[in-house]
């Protein structure tokens, strides 16, 4: 089902993104959507795909992902209704005995989920990421792929692509050390 939620009014983050995510909700199901899929930052859904990890979790990555967080970077996030948003969103969908089916995209993260909240460990399915083969098919692009090394001048080894929000926690920096070794 599609439908766009009702543009939020408050004028700050925490407010907005609290209006935001009930308004969401309940503009698909106003829409007569059956379920209801959240990625993030959501207080209600049928399924919940925590993609970027637990909140807090992705929060310490980040901040070991650029040498650790500074004393004033930690004391900005306690006080920051943001970040206490996305905390409270997340007990409030993972905290209770019921909620959402929770959809992990690795064993580990479903082992995170279990750890921080009990009551939703029964609740977690691992679907791992992963591409239809037949659907997409590599051999048609055999001839583009050629000559795009082609014309960059690189051979097979030297050629890659990363999409990634936070690519320091792909690895990235680590990749392009090898690399260059």
């Amino acid at each position: 089902c599609r439908g766009s939620p009702r543009p939020p009014s408050p004028r700050r983050r925490p407010a907005r993104d609290r209006v935001f995510a009930d308004a969401g909700e309940t503009s698909l199901r106003d829409a007569g959507c059956d379920a209801v899929l959240a990625v993030r930052h959501a207080l209600r859904c049928d399924v919940y795909l925590p993609h970027g990890g637990l909140v807090g979790d992705a929060v310490n990555a980040r901040d070991a992902s650029r040498g650790g967080a500074g004393f004033l970077r930690r004391a900005a996030r306690v006080f920051s209704g943001r970040h206490r948003f996305f905390f409270e969103a997340e007990a409030a969908l993972l905290g209770g005995p019921t909620g959402p089916l929770v959809i992990a995209v690795s064993r580990l993260l479903a082992a995170q989920v279990a750890a921080r909240y009990p009551a939703a460990a029964r609740r977690v399915l691992v679907v791992g990421n992963g591409v239809d083969s037949a659907h997409f098919d590599p051999a048609p692009f055999a001839g583009a792929r050629s000559k795009l090394r082609e014309g960059l001048r690189a051979p097979d080894a030297y050629v890659g692509l990363l999409l990634a929000h936070e690519p320091r926690l792909k690895g990235l920096e680590t990749v392009l050390r090898a690399m260059a070794l």
